[in-house]
């Protein structure tokens, strides 16, 4: 505020003392001509003077010229008011006219009377005119030239003074302003200094305090200016309040964490890391840090280590690394590592968790598919041979038992095929196998998978249309022929006699859509969002033909997802469902 108002004052003074200097000016410019009405005045009355005294001495004049002219000069002489208004502010002027009127005095008695005389007769002003003193005029006459002489003196030297003071009130006006212009400069660059430095020192405030806010140190009071950079300054205070709580909340969650979090630099040194680490690799923290990673894992997981380290750093920046570490209290756990890699900061950040229990928990899970496919899977198989083989056997058995033996095979291959994608579902969610990837044609998937099921649509009267269309796609053979073979046994379940189910092939963006529709029971839109959710049949109303959907379309979901794909199911009511699925195109277009 200051640094506005000083110049703002500078410029009040300045027009002010300017306007003083012209309003001096200009009474001295009145003074001067002034001083040149006095001597023009002067000489008008010189003149009058001489030509009143030859009036007065010439007797051929009429008397009636000398009464105008001696009126005129009369009145001239009188005029006082006239007199003090030009001579109150120039002395010497009023010193030669007092003694001009003094002189004139006697002189304007005369012509006073013989105004009188020439108003009164002939006689009379022959009378006045005889009175007159030769010895006056000729005295008269002498100070006419005395006077002549001082108002040519007086204005010879008004003549010569009057460019002299010109010149000096120009050259005051110039010294002036170019003072006041460079005064002003001078100013200028002055506060432009200081606005300077103030400014520099404000920004590198802020710098300063964004550095405290980097480094988490408490910063000093905001600005209290009302300006932009006060405004700055305080959103850095606010925002370094705010960091620092949420640094405060970060500390707390990086202590409490029970994941082990850390950071490891590009050759895999641990930088940081949090204090879980203690109780989950049983190794302070101080004896951690600058330690590599390579050694705290097994000699058979340093090379799969680093190498998974490299791929996530010089590919998608995340990952997830599994490695076998080797404990503080010598035991071996499994560790599953969440990375994050940043190439700004050359730095991995990781989420560690301990997931011996869960490989547990897997193994035994595969130790109870391998239990559950000897120990169910082959008793119902073996039942199911034995009721096929007295089915077959011309037996004189009644016919009620025939039916329900019958019926009982139907069951046992439901039993079975549900077992089997039991089995299949799990081996799918546990042991995660690997795609074997290569192109295929779409349309050779579905006439395998119609093969496939060939005999189960020929028992339930129920025919194929399709494949319409084919596409080049990239998927692992044999889980996409099982996902079709899923699709096409699920619309079996689901279709009328002598009805149809159509296969259609269709490319969209960047996938390829493998439609299977049916012609039977169409689904709500609540069970077509529960049908391929394995935990969810349950809550299909009561007598819902879905029911019969059984674990199919749940491992079709998952395979789909293997593939980057989707699952999908389009229905109309009374005209069927259609279940579709997407996988990628080979190239990403269409073939």
């Amino acid at each position: 505020m200051i640094l506005v108002l000083i110049p703002v004052i500078f410029e009040i003074a300045f027009v002010a003392i300017l306007s003083y200097m012209v309003v001096d000016a200009t009474h001295e410019l009145q003074n001067l001509q002034r001083s040149k009405t006095i001597l023009i005045y002067l000489q008008k009355v010189q003149t009058s003077s001489i030509q009143s005294i030859w009036l007065l001495s010439d007797r051929h004049v009429s008397y009636e010229a000398k009464a105008k002219e001696l009126a005129d000069l009369f009145k001239m002489l009188r005029d006082t008011r006239k007199w003090d208004d030009l001579l109150h502010s120039d002395p010497e002027a009023k010193a030669l006219v007092d003694d001009m009127q003094m002189k004139y005095r006697a002189l304007a008695g005369n012509i006073e009377r013989g105004q009188k005389a020439l108003r009164t007769s002939k006689a009379d002003a022959t009378a006045w005119r005889e009175s007159l003193d030769n010895n006056m005029l000729m005295e008269l006459s002498l100070d006419h030239r005395e006077h002549a002489k001082k108002i040519v003196d007086l204005a010879t030297r008004m003549l010569k003074s009057e460019p002299e003071q010109l010149k000096r009130l120009a050259e005051s006006f110039s010294i002036f302003l170019c003072g006041g212009i460079l005064f002003s400069i001078a100013i200028s660059f002055l506060l432009l200094y200081f606005f300077t430095i103030d400014i520099l020192r404000r920004l590198n405030s802020i710098a300063d305090k964004s550095r405290l806010v980097a480094s988490a140190q408490p910063l000093p009071p905001p600005d209290s200016g009302t300006d932009e950079i006060a405004e700055l300054d305080r959103i850095i205070c606010d925002a370094g309040v705010v960091l620092g709580e949420a640094q405060m909340k970060e500390h707390a969650i990086f202590e409490s964490a029970s994941e082990v979090i850390c950071a490891l630099d590009r050759r895999l040194k641990i930088e940081t890391v949090s204090e879980a680490s203690q109780k989950l690799w049983f190794y302070p923290v101080d004896q951690l840090q600058g330690r590599s990673l390579l050694s705290l894992v097994t000699a058979n997981s340093i090379e799969p280590t680093r190498l998974a380290f490299d791929r996530i750093a010089e590919g998608k920046n995340e990952g997830i690394v599994e490695t076998m570490m080797r404990c503080g209290d010598a035991s071996f756990r499994t560790m599953l590592w969440s990375v994050r890699w940043t190439d700004e900061k050359q730095t991995f950040y990781c989420v560690v968790q301990d997931v011996t229990e869960s490989k547990k928990i897997e193994k035994l899970k595969q130790h109870f598919l391998s239990m559950a496919s000897h120990d169910m899977r082959s008793p119902l198989t073996a039942i199911s041979m034995n009721i096929s083989m007295l089915n077959l056997r011309n037996l004189p058995t009644p016919e009620g038992v025939k039916q329900e033996l019958h019926q009982v095979e139907e069951k046992l291959e439901n039993l079975i095929g549900l077992v089997n994608e039991l089995l299949d579902l799990e081996k799918l969610e546990v042991s995660q196998p690997e795609l074997t990837l290569r192109p295929l044609s779409a349309s050779d998937v579905c006439e395998e998978a119609k093969e496939a099921v060939a005999d189960r649509a020929g028992k339930a009267q129920v025919k194929f249309r399709g494949p319409r269309g084919d596409a080049l796609v990239v998927a692992d053979e044999k889980r996409l022929v099982q996902a079709v073979v899923n699709l096409l046994v699920n619309a079996l379940k689901f279709s009328k006699t002598d009805s149809f189910i159509t296969i259609t092939i269709k490319t969209e963006d960047r996938f390829c859509i493998i439609e299977v529709a049916h012609q039977g029971y169409a689904l709500s839109s609540q069970e077509a969002k529960l049908i391929s959710d394995r935990f969810s049949q349950s809550q299909f109303p009561s007598g819902s033909p879905v029911k019969r959907a059984g674990l199919l379309l749940v491992t079709v979901r998952r395979i789909t997802e293997m593939h980057g794909g989707t699952f999908g199911v389009n229905t109309t009511s009374g005209e069927g469902s259609t279940f579709w699925i997407s996988i990628p195109l080979q190239g990403g277009k269409q073939e």
